[in-house]
C-alpha cells in the first residue's frame, strides 16, 4: 500500500485492489473511490519538471519480467518508448539522475540502463559512467542515488555481492568502498541535503557509518554504534531545519546529522504487534509518525500512529 500525511493532519491510505481510505488520527477512516492496480507504475517527473518517465510491468514469461519504459514531454507526448526484460530475481531501480539522464533498470545482460535525453541515447551506467565490467558471478542488489541541488550533478551508490561502488558525477570518479565478498551493504541513505552518506555493513550490525558525500575518499565516522538498525530515511526537522535521519530497530529513532545525537524516539514493539517503516512517514510538525504493522496472532495488517 501507500501512505500520505498532509499538512492538515489528513492521512490517505492507498491499498492494493481495494478502495483507498482517508481520515485523521484517532477517528474512523472513510473509503474513497480510488482503486490501485498492484503493478501500477508511478510516473516520475524530472527535477526541472520538463519530462515524465514511466516504467511499467507489462507481463512475464517463466522467470522473465517484461517492462516498458516511456518518456513524455511536458505536454504528455511520447518522445521515447523502450521494451525490455529483467530476471524475476532482480530488483527494479529507476529514477531521474538529473534533468537529462533517466535510470531505467537492470536488464538480462546485467546492464544498469539509462536514457540520455540530450543525446537521444540509451546506455549502460556501469560501463559509461562507473567504467566497470561486472564479474561473471557478480550481481547487483542495492542502489541509492541523489540529485544535487543544481539538477546536473548526482551521486550513485551501487552494491553487488562482491563490491560496493560510489560514483561522483561532478568529477566522473568511482570509488570502491568495499572490495570484499564478506562485507555486504545492509542499507544506505543520503542526508536530505545530500552532504552525507550513511550506511551499514551487515557484518557490523551495531556500526552505522557516515562520511561526507564529497570529496571522494573522505574519512569515515560513526553516527552511532549502539543499535542494530534495519533501515534509514533522510529527514529535516520542521522547526529548526536541522538535518536528521530516521532509523528503525524495533524502535524508531531520529538522530541529528552529523552529530548522531538522539533527538526523538518511539517504542514500536509489544502488545502482540509487529511494526515496520517503509518510508519517511513523519507528521508535518514532527511530533508523530506513521508505521505499518500486523497483529502477530491474526496477521491482520494495520496503520499505526506513534505519538510521543
Amino acid at each position: 500500500g501507500n501512505l500520505n500525511w498532509t499538512a492538515g493532519d489528513t492521512i490517505t491510505v492507498r491499498l492494493r485492489n481495494a478502495p483507498a481510505m482517508t481520515g485523521t488520527p484517532c477517528t474512523p477512516f472513510t473509503a474513497i473511490e480510488e482503486v490501485l492496480d498492484p503493478f501500477a507504475a508511478k510516473p516520475l517527473v524530472s527535477p526541472n519538471g520538463s519530462h515524465t518517465a514511466l516504467t511499467e510491468y507489462i507481463g512475464y514469461a517463466g522467470q522473465l519480467l517484461h517492462y516498458r519504459t516511456t518518456i513524455l514531454d511536458k505536454g504528455g507526448n511520447e518522445i521515447w518508448v523502450y521494451d525490455w526484460d529483467a530476471s524475476i530475481h532482480t530488483r527494479t531501480y529507476n529514477g531521474w539522475l538529473n534533468n537529462d539522464l533517466y535510470m531505467i533498470g537492470i536488464d538480462l545482460e546485467n546492464s544498469l540502463m539509462y536514457f540520455d535525453l540530450a543525446n537521444d541515447h540509451r546506455g549502460n551506467i556501469l560501463a559509461d559512467m562507473l567504467q566497470i565490467t561486472p564479474a561473471v558471478d557478480e550481481y547487483f542488489n542495492y542502489l541509492s542515488y541523489l540529485n544535487d541541488l543544481n539538477q546536473v550533478d548526482f551521486h550513485l551508490l551501487i552494491a553487488s555481492n562482491l563490491k560496493t561502488y560510489f560514483y561522483h558525477s561532478e568529477s566522473n570518479t568511482t570509488e570502491i568502498l568495499w572490495d570484499d565478498p564478506n562485507s555486504v551493504l545492509g542499507f544506505a541513505c543520503f542526508s536530505a541535503d545530500g552532504d552525507w552518506l550513511i550506511l551499514r555493513d551487515i557484518n557490523s550490525p551495531l556500526s552505522l557509518q557516515m562520511r561526507a558525500a564529497d570529496p571522494a575518499a573522505g574519512d569515515w565516522y560513526y553516527l552511532t554504534n549502539t543499535y542494530r538498525y534495519n533501515n534509514c530515511f533522510p529527514s529535516t526537522d520542521p522547526q529548526t531545519g536541522a538535518q536528521t535521519v530516521i532509523l528503525f530497530s524495533g524502535a524508531v529513532h531520529i538522530r541529528l546529522v552529523p552529530s548522531g545525537e538522539l533527538v526523538k524516539s518511539w517504542a514500536v514493539s509489544g502488545a502482540g504487534y509487529s511494526l515496520w517503516l517503509e518510508a519517511n512517514f513523519l507528521a508535518p510538525d514532527g511530533t508523530a509518525l506513521i508505521a505499518l504493522g500486523n497483529n502477530n496472532f491474526t496477521q491482520v495488517m494495520g496503520v499505526f500512529i506513534l505519538d510521543q
